[in-house]
């Protein structure tokens, strides 16, 4: 089973615990709205003069709890602080070398993009449409990354199974099916 297959497999597994269908097929979501929302300005309070340190971000976010992680990304570890709620891992905050957040990722249900888009939402549920999608590389390779034209925001897709070939978007009927597993703002693309 392929990397991409495998991170697909986890995932479906992880949504098809938190989310049932509803009367249309589309996943019910954990709360009727979701706690918090993703802007081009930021993530609630956060904006891109918080300093990432783990007060400023636990003050700027009451009702989540945080804890540091330990990450895999392009064969590097890192570390970044990460935002819980109700026992599950909602947001993931990386650290810029200026002492400010580099990024935030939405990894969790309970946070929305601007128009309401949330991790498990098919590309078609979530308007992707209107966004600049390539193909992924590294490890999401096989995955769409959609940017919106300011850039400030990424909507990375994963499609539940497709092998083609690296460095190419899925087919257009595979791509409208795929799933979204993380939503990343950047406060200076």
């Amino acid at each position: 089973m392929s990397k991409t297959s495998l991170f697909a497999a986890m995932l479906m597994a992880v949504l098809a615990a938190c989310a049932q269908p509803n009367e249309v097929g589309r996943a019910t979501y954990l709360s009727s709205e979701p706690v918090i929302k993703m802007t081009p300005a930021g993530i609630g309070a956060i904006d891109a003069e918080t300093p990432y340190s783990r007060t400023a971000i636990t003050e700027a976010l009451p009702g989540f709890e945080f804890a540091n992680v330990t990450t895999m990304s392009e064969g590097e570890v890192r570390h970044l602080l990460a935002a819980f709620r109700g026992g599950m891992q909602q947001l993931q905050f990386e650290p810029a070398t200026s002492g400010k957040i580099a990024r935030v990722h939405i990894v969790g249900q309970e946070a929305a993009g601007p128009k309401g888009e949330r991790i498990g939402m098919t590309y078609t549920e979530s308007g992707a449409a209107a966004l600049n999608c390539n193909p992924g590389t590294e490890e999401w390779s096989g995955m769409a990354l959609c940017e919106t034209p300011d850039r400030y925001l990424l909507y990375i897709y994963a499609p539940e199974a497709y092998e083609g070939p690296d460095g190419q978007l899925p087919p257009d009927n595979v791509l409208r099916s795929s799933r979204l597993v993380r939503i990343v703002w950047n406060p200076h693309p």
